[in-house]
């Protein structure tokens, strides 16, 4: 059953971007990570400056705070989209995820609004 608020956070996620799940990537063997081709999602992106704990305990600071309509992995990589048609080639200029919020809908056990932070 599809949830009000999740219909707005729907409603609202509308700007294009490109996401590289960290669990696709592969070490590239210069220290780096090498993504296969991105994932088109929507987001609300605001650029609000927060400081966010980290998955390893450290304050860290957040250049934007991104509604999503789906889970998203930490240290994945997310770049707001200039043309939906072409994928970028690689993750240059890309965020890293630096924390997920995963909040249950009211009165359900399946449907998640998520906040993403960059």
């Amino acid at each position: 059953m599809a949830n009000a608020l999740l219909k707005f956070i729907k409603s609202v996620a509308v700007q294009p971007a490109w996401y590289w799940p960290k669990s696709t990537g592969t070490p590239d063997g210069f220290g780096g990570v090498s993504y296969p081709t991105p994932e088109l999602v929507y987001v609300r992106w605001d650029g609000d400056i927060k400081i966010v704990i980290g998955k390893d305990g450290d304050e860290k600071i957040s250049s934007a705070e991104l509604i999503v309509t789906q889970d998203m992995e930490v240290d994945g990589k997310i770049i707001l989209a200039t043309n939906i048609e072409t994928p970028p080639a690689d993750t240059s200029g890309a965020d890293t995820i630096l924390r997920v919020n995963k909040t249950p809908m009211f009165r359900s056990k399946d449907e998640f609004a998520y906040t993403v932070f960059v």
